[in-house]
């Protein structure tokens, strides 16, 4: 059962209704309309963590680094059904991974449905993906939600294109399979207080452009897994996308890909970046801490 704290903090979150705008693509639509005419949220300078900004193809690319860094980069992509940019909680998460390990943070602002699509997107992160592999420091490709489930098909299209793995891969809650088909979802769905299937299916559609949404740049639980870096996965059984991430340590123990999948229960999408303190999220924290340090030892 989930600490008091977890639960209180689930409760707040569900009593502020952040799934609201993903019931339908009618409520979608307005939503993202307001968030288009607001500032974008910027990662905020912290002690000892410095802040810069390069532009590619005209995007921001975010460089988060501590004063006392150690040898390795994060390429991490963030979450928000591909359609909402980097938000408060990402940057606060970044920032502490940042300042815990050591290591500089590299975050894009990639492209964004409805305006642009996957046909977009891919390319754009392939690219900055080639840039980073050719700096001299050892790799690990983290994401959130939407965010991990770029990562993977990321990484899968750099391995058919012949590119160099990084050492490892964080997906946290990915969002993988656009086609929200699995049956189980809707018995989750009434405990998942972030969710909603007809909103994320709007935003899989605007994002998958002319491709089917069972392409694996939209649900990369369809893509090939050999070859692939070791990989950590945190997931919970109230997520509407559990269903398609117990799928994929299915298929990658199937395969005999390096999966490590971790689930906890009672907990919500993205746990591990929820702003609200409790044990398990901190506990979540760590896990990727571990995870990171140890890939880069080996490496």
């Amino acid at each position: 059962m989930p600490s008091l704290r977890a639960r209180l903090a689930i409760f707040l979150l569900n009593r502020l209704g952040l799934w609201r705008p993903w019931v339908s693509e009618d409520t979608l639509r307005p939503y993202l309309a307001r968030l288009r005419s607001k500032p974008l949220a910027a990662p905020v300078p912290r002690r000892n963590l410095a802040v810069t900004k390069t532009l590619r193809e005209g995007r921001e690319i975010f460089r988060i680094a501590p004063g006392s860094r150690r040898a390795g980069k994060i390429l991490y992509i963030h979450g928000g059904a591909y359609v909402e940019p980097a938000v408060g909680p990402h940057w606060t998460f970044i920032a502490r991974l940042a300042g815990a390990l050591g290591l500089e943070f590299i975050v894009p602002r990639y492209p964004l449905a409805p305006e642009s699509d996957v046909g977009t997107t891919m390319p754009f992160m392939l690219a900055l993906y080639r840039e980073i592999i050719r700096e001299d420091a050892p790799v690990i490709v983290m994401g959130d939600s939407a965010g991990g489930g770029l990562a993977l098909a990321l990484l899968q299209e750099a391995r058919e294109q012949g590119l160099v793995m990084p050492a490892g891969l964080v997906m946290i809650s990915p969002w993988l399979d656009g086609t929200m088909s699995a049956p189980e979802q809707a018995r989750i769905e009434p405990h998942d207080v972030m969710l909603r299937r007809a909103g994320l299916l709007a935003a899989a559609r605007w994002y998958a452009g002319a491709l089917p949404l069972e392409h694996r740049w939209i649900s990369p639980v369809n893509g090939p897994l050999e070859g692939l870096p070791p990989m950590l996965m945190l997931g919970s059984d109230c997520d509407l996308l559990v269903t398609d991430m117990r799928h994929l340590a299915e298929r990658a123990k199937s395969a005999n890909a390096p999966l490590d999948y971790e689930e906890v229960s009672g907990l919500c999408h993205t746990w591990p970046l929820v702003p609200l303190p409790f044990p398990e999220a901190a506990a979540g924290r760590r896990r990727i801490e571990t995870f990171v340090r140890q890939r880069l030892s080996e490496t």
